[in-house]
């Protein structure tokens, strides 16, 4: 069989809660192990390195008017989510912004949703996928460049284009 994997289906867009808390959240203090609670073990941190991404539609009306592009990424657990800034007016945003996210090991994967922002109405979803931690080694940043999704259908061109780097803690 080689068929390619269907791509993952989400919710639409992150609520406005959901960014709002992922800009309120403090990113230094991994949440504490308690499984009683409900709570995860983390075995390390991923960095994120948000470079940019390529060919994203234009979802804004106007002549002047381009893509207001910002970057939500989750863990799977959903115990974390950060927030890079936007972007204005560009099809090619260029961040080059970095994030820390606490992980349970290299088999989780990490979700990432890409928003055009509008000032007068809700924001727009440009594209989603998802981040595949498999082959990364403790240490050894690596470079990727991630198709995005609508619908479960590929966004014709538009990527992203990070680098990942694990780091094990003890």
């Amino acid at each position: 069989d080689n068929q390619l994997p269907q791509p993952p289906v989400f919710a639409p867009h992150p609520s406005e809660e959901d960014l709002k808390k992922a800009n309120a959240q403090n990113l230094s203090q991994p949440a504490a192990a308690d499984k009683q609670k409900g709570m995860v073990e983390y075995s390390g941190i991923l960095k994120i390195l948000l470079i940019e991404a390529t060919d994203l539609p234009n979802l804004d009306i106007g002549l002047t008017d381009l893509t207001d592009a910002y970057v939500v990424f989750s863990n799977q657990a959903g115990t974390q989510t950060v927030k890079s800034k936007v972007i204005n007016n560009s099809l090619n945003p260029q961040w080059n912004q970095s994030f820390d996210l606490c992980i349970s090991g290299l088999t989780e994967t990490v979700k990432f949703i890409v928003m055009d922002h509008d000032m007068m109405s809700s924001d727009d979803l440009v594209g989603e996928g998802v981040l595949s931690l498999d082959g990364l080694d403790d240490g050894k940043p690596k470079d990727l460049w991630i198709p995005m999704y609508t619908n479960s259908k590929e966004v014709p061109n538009a990527r992203l284009h990070v680098q990942l780097t694990y780091l094990k803690i003890a």
